[in-house]
């Protein structure tokens, strides 16, 4: 039986593979061109994939879009930290420092609004479970701290200062 699940593994690992590929294309041309600019067609060029494989991954520009928000939204809820304070400026940082963000901020602010609209979707149910395990009832004030450096990134000075007033609060 082993045997028999080989196949799907492999073929499993060089699916994410492949997403990854594109997910990581679509960073790198987001960060130089902003998501309006983004076509499906260079971004297979750039993700080193063909067309069909890509949109055997993605439907659409806007299928991509969501896929690299919750890459990057995974990536900040992995985040480990020994306190509390140390996991705040973490979050801050990666937030501050993502060249996707701050492309998106100066050639696609509308987008910004769309994106960080807390809705029904599972992401941001997910990202409010770990913020509510790890910081209990200050995860809101938490979440609005951090959309705020969306707009206006802060530095990790900054950041340890902002942290640790809300922690004592």
């Amino acid at each position: 039986m082993a045997e028999s699940v080989q196949p799907y593994l492999r073929q499993a690992t060089s699916y994410r593979r492949t997403e990854l590929a594109i997910i990581n294309g679509a960073k790198r041309m987001i960060s130089e061109i902003g998501f309006r600019k983004l076509n499906m067609i260079d971004l297979a060029g750039e993700a080193q994939v063909s067309r069909a494989t890509l949109y055997n991954h993605f439907r659409d520009k806007d299928a991509v879009g969501l896929a690299l928000i919750q890459f990057e939204v995974g990536e900040l809820i992995a985040i480990s930290a020994e306190s509390p304070v140390d996991y705040l400026v973490s979050l801050s940082q990666l937030i501050s420092s993502n060249s996707v963000l701050a492309k998106i901020r100066t050639s696609d602010p509308e987008l910004i609004a769309k994106v960080f609209q807390p809705s029904g979707h599972d992401l941001w149910r997910e990202v409010g479970e770990v913020l509510n395990k790890k910081l209990g009832s200050l995860a809101p004030a938490v979440v609005l701290w951090l959309i705020g450096q969306v707009l206006a990134p802060i530095s990790a000075e900054s950041a340890r200062k902002q942290a640790m007033s809300i922690l004592n609060r």
